[in-house]
This record gives structure tokens, sequence and C-alpha cells, in this order.
């Protein structure tokens, strides 16, 4: 499917003064790397490229730009970078059950394969899933998360 949007004359901005302003947005926040994130403009369309270590640094620039004045488009190219190990996901689901008093994590594995991490087994109630979904999101270089639980409480 394919939108164009047509902005009124107010709202019009060059290029290079979206550019400008993204380049503001990015550097006024602390929580996604400049130096790691390229910007390029077109007509208003912003595509952003690079690389950054949290989900939620994309999703914070998505967020900030897409209600940007001028901006046409957004297209998010920023790539995580994963240094997962399944072991240090597998110790952060376990370690996240023990500090709410939860059942145990040895009904749950875990997979990852390029930044994207599968979860599968059983757990006891939609609050643990929830649980478990979040510790493996809480980890650095994940991209995805594919929850594959089933409930069985």
């Amino acid at each position: 499917m394919e939108i164009e949007v047509k902005l009124p004359s107010l709202s019009k901005r060059s290029d290079s003064d979206i550019a400008h302003s993204i380049d503001n947005i990015i550097s006024w926040s602390t929580m996604v790397p400049k130096e790691h994130i390229h910007i390029k403009v077109e007509d208003g369309w912003v595509t952003l490229s690079g690389c950054v270590k949290w989900n939620h640094q994309r999703l914070i620039l998505t967020g900030a730009l897409s209600h940007l004045l001028g901006v046409t488009g957004l297209s998010n190219q920023i790539e995580i970078k994963n240094d997962l190990t399944k072991s240090v996901v597998k110790n952060d689901i376990v370690m996240a059950l023990k500090r709410r008093s939860q059942s145990q994590a040895k009904n749950i594995s875990v997979d990852i394969k390029d930044g994207e991490v599968t979860l599968t087994g059983t757990v006891n109630s939609w609050n643990e899933r929830s649980l478990v979904n979040h510790a493996a999101w809480s980890n650095v270089g994940v991209s995805n998360v594919i929850d594959k639980l089933t409930l069985v409480g």
C-alpha cells in the first residue's frame, strides 16, 4: 500500500531543516547513542539507519520523530546489535521469577538466533508469562521475542 501525504503549505519544511531538527532531538536524548544513528531525509520522508543495543532506543526515535512537523513518512532501519547468550537470558528469567516469588523457570526453554529470543515451555499464570517476556526483552541485543509459552495454571 502506498500513501502520499500532502502537507498544507504552512507545514512544509525543507529536508535540511527536518534533518537538523532530528539531529537536535537525537542530541538531546540521553537514551540514544547519536554517534551510531544516521539520518536521511528526502521530500519529508525520514530514513533512520545505524545500530543500537536496545529495542526501546529504536522505539524512542520512532515516537519522537513521527509527529515532527514536515515529516511525511518514517523508515526505521536501525538494527539492534546482538551479543546475546542463551545462559544470560535464561538467568535473567530465573532471577525475575525469584524476585516475584513465582514458580521456577525449569519449565521454560530459551532459544536465541540473530537477536531473536524464542520462549517455549509452560507458565502458571498470565502474570508469570508477562514477567518472562519482560525479562527476555530486558537483555541487550534482543530484537524480537517470540512467545510460545503455554499457560497451564
